[in-house]
């Protein structure tokens, strides 16, 4: 009997203890399961890098716009640390260095948006800046001329290579860019008042005073407007 019995009740207690532990093992299990799922979610949900990175390189652009240069930078550092595919971050780094003066770092950065996206037309231009800025006019020019070849109507592009090539005296390429970014843009005042210096180097007073009367229909700025009028008042004192 009492081996019987103890037999019985050893049995009754094994069918008591397992559910006790298999209750606890899905309690602990299902517990992990639920963390990973909220993780899963989390993940799923949540903004990825490429995403975080944007927000920093518009919130970089907004410093920037500001002119708060450091806070733009670390901006930009932080959209490339996320997304090192990040071209457009590279580019408006390179654009903060140029515009503080260091130049070298400006190049390299505005030189890998260049290697991760050859399609930027933009990053072609800045690199003319860049150029310009350190007195390399040759690959400036070819900087500019690239960016004009990826996007035709990039008036900056015309516009900055007109001011390296009326540097060098490449007088007629100089008329020729002004002339394109005019017929891009006809309501620029600063292009005419640009090409009637040129005219007036080449002393074809018509068609700069052509021009500086442009300039006088296209804009209301009183420093630009005294400027031309001024002009004007001396080529006609001369003629």
């Amino acid at each position: 009997i009492l081996s019987s019995g103890g037999s019985r009740m050893r049995i009754v207690r094994l069918r008591r203890r397992c559910p006790i532990r298999a209750t606890q093992w899905l309690r602990r299990t299902g517990a992990a399961i639920l963390l990973v799922a909220i993780s899963l979610s989390a993940a799923c949900f949540g903004p990825s890098d490429e995403e975080r990175a944007r927000e920093h390189y518009e919130r970089g652009r907004e410093y920037q716009e500001r002119g708060s240069f450091q806070r733009a930078r670390e901006e930009y550092a932080r959209a490339i640390l996320l997304d090192r595919t990040f071209a457009e971050a590279y580019a408006a780094r390179a654009s903060v260095f140029l515009a503080t003066g260091d130049h070298r770092t400006a190049l390299a950065s505005v030189d890998r948006a260049i290697e991760l996206n050859e399609t930027l037309a933009e990053s072609y231009n800045l690199r003319g800046l860049i150029y310009t800025a350190m007195g390399e006019d040759e690959p400036a020019i070819l900087s500019f001329t690239r960016a004009i070849q990826l996007d035709a109507e990039y008036a900056d592009a015309y516009y900055n290579r007109a001011q390296v090539n009326a540097r060098d005296r490449n007088i007629d390429a100089a008329l020729a860019d002004l002339s394109s970014v005019i017929e891009l843009n006809p309501f620029e005042a600063r292009y005419y008042m640009d090409r009637a210096q040129i005219y007036l180097f080449l002393v074809d007073h018509d068609r700069a005073l052509r021009d500086l009367e442009r300039v006088l229909e296209v804009t209301q700025d009183e420093e630009i407007t005294t400027a031309a009028r001024r002009i004007i008042a001396t080529i006609r004192q001369g003629l």
